[in-house]
């Protein structure tokens, strides 16, 4: 892959780790995520307790 890839396109742990090593980029991730692991768990944020540490957010174009 060369350019600008969207990330709609990179559907698999593969092909992201082969994109990020084509850019040349060290970023580890889990490839599964723990069930009860640290996303999780509530967290505090400005005195206010989120259930969790997950979002959602607009896609729209893809361009945020």
């Amino acid at each position: 892959m060369s350019g600008i890839v969207k990330l709609a396109r990179l559907q698999t742990e593969a092909k992201l780790r082969v994109r990020l090593a084509e850019l040349g980029i060290d970023l580890p991730f889990d490839a599964e995520m723990e069930a009860h692991g640290p996303l999780a768990e509530p967290l505090e944020v400005a005195g206010r307790t989120l259930g969790n540490r997950f979002a959602i957010l607009p896609m729209e174009g893809w361009d945020g």
